[in-house]
């Protein structure tokens, strides 16, 4: 079986979360002033590079492991549980689940192009490097740094968890907060997982999602991305050209 060479940074089953009704994606690019229209099959050429993930010092057919055995997986394990965030279940998913979940959204800068450079530079920082010539030997290396469940990681998978469903549209871009970070703080972290629902987590019983926490979101979204953001609906236009500069 031919491995993929074509990775998405921003997983294509997240990213068609975003298309309205119609199938229409509103694809907004630095230095336009029009969105582009984009339909389903067009998602493909978006927020990916090819070869991404190759680690291109060990044997070709396992170049691709980073993809194969990492994020491919996790993006299974990560849709099956927002298809479950969608039917209300979010007070009884499993402890393996809510762990693939805080994988899924804290590796969200490992996958990009700029984490990965970071990885890139752990490899070639590391001189046994060089001699690694197998899947295992590089994924031990690797992995633990896209895997590691460090204390904040434990401590969000045991905080209170909620979608909050909300009337004003959500963005994305071709650039994701690092979670934890950025615009999310110690006691309370969320990522929009849809156009009207956005998953968040608090330390407390129950915490209200401010409408300044949504805008913030949003403007951290815009002004971040690298040339792309998607909305579902031109509704935001007069937002996004703002602060897509």
């Amino acid at each position: 079986m031919t491995n993929p060479i074509r990775h998405h940074y921003i997983p294509q089953f997240f990213l068609k979360r975003w298309l309205n009704s119609e199938g229409i994606l509103y694809v907004y690019m630095r230095g336009r002033t029009e969105p582009i229209e984009l339909h389903k099959k067009g998602l493909i050429n978006f927020c990916q590079e090819s070869h991404l993930y190759s680690i291109p010092s060990i044997a070709p057919e396992d170049s691709e492991v980073i993809e194969t055995k990492w994020f491919a997986p996790l993006d299974g394990d990560a849709a099956t549980i927002i298809e479950k965030f969608n039917r209300g279940i979010v007070k009884n998913l499993t402890s393996t689940e809510r762990s693939n979940w805080f994988y899924f959204c804290s590796n969200l800068y490992y996958r990009s192009p700029k984490g990965m450079g970071d990885i890139t530079r752990k490899i070639h920082a590391n001189h046994l490097s060089l001699g690694l010539k197998n899947k295992e030997e590089m994924a031990a290396l690797i992995l633990p740094e896209l895997v590691n469940l460090d204390e904040s990681g434990r401590f969000f998978i045991n905080w209170n968890w909620f979608i909050e469903y909300t009337d004003e549209e959500l963005l994305i871009g071709d650039r994701l907060p690092i979670f934890n970070l950025s615009v999310t703080n110690q006691l309370f972290t969320y990522l929009a997982i849809s156009p009207n629902k956005m998953f968040y987590a608090s330390l407390n019983d129950h915490q209200k999602f401010y409408d300044r926490n949504r805008r913030k979101y949003k403007k951290w979204i815009v002004q971040n991305a690298e040339r792309f953001v998607f909305a579902n609906s031109r509704k935001n236009e007069e937002f996004i050209l703002k602060y897509l500069k």
